[in-house]
């Protein structure tokens, strides 16, 4: 959806969520295959186990949460926008909005 270039900080900080993510996935999955490793030869092969499992959720979780953040601002700005193209269509001053999708 093209809006003129408006929200052009939002994007960023968008794009900074979803960076985010994937250093978390990227450096998150290292310290922890490292830490299971380390707690296999320390503790025994069920700390580690445990350590690799509940890592990996928690990994997994920071990451959903960075993308979902990054998404959700995206989420908004559509939402802004369209509102904004119904207002102006009903007030008369744009083009009719596009027909719902699935209407006959």
């Amino acid at each position: 959806m093209s809006d003129g270039g408006r929200y052009g900080k939002l994007r960023t900080i968008a794009g900074i969520f979803k960076v985010l993510a994937w250093i978390t996935i990227i450096f998150g999955g290292l310290g922890i295959l490292a830490a299971t490793v380390n707690a296999a030869d320390q503790a025994g092969s069920g700390a580690a186990l445990g350590l690799l499992v509940m890592g990996g959720l928690f990994v997994a979780l920071y990451a959903l949460m960075f993308f979902a953040a990054g998404e959700f601002i995206h989420l908004m700005i559509d939402v802004e926008g369209n509102t904004r193209r119904t207002a102006e269509a009903l007030a008369g001053h744009g083009a009719p909005p596009p027909p719902a999708a699935g209407a006959v």
